[in-house]
């Protein structure tokens, strides 16, 4: 669902920045997408967080709008995910 959000968004000409743990990945999506761009993040560590978001602010300080499509299953239980995103939104 991600990924056809983002691609839907910059198919309508908005900047998309995607995020996401794998950067094979992130790599593909933004090979088939020019003009988006990716940054690497791991929502399950508040080091990663923090970078990405302090890159984002520097890189992109127009930035507006924030959709966070990433959320807590099954696999963030066991990989021992806190809710750390939900209770502290960084502001952009």
């Amino acid at each position: 669902m991600g990924r056809g959000l983002a691609e839907a968004f910059h198919k309508l000409g908005n900047q998309v920045i995607v995020a996401g743990r794998r950067k094979s990945l992130l790599e593909q999506v933004t090979a088939a997408n020019p003009g988006m761009k990716a940054v690497e993040l791991d929502i399950a560590d508040p080091v990663s967080i923090q970078a990405a978001a302090e890159r984002l602010i520097a890189e992109n300080p127009t930035l507006n709008v924030l959709i966070n499509n990433a959320g807590p299953n099954e696999h963030a239980l066991v990989m021992g995910f806190n809710s750390y995103i939900a209770e502290n939104p960084i502001p952009v």
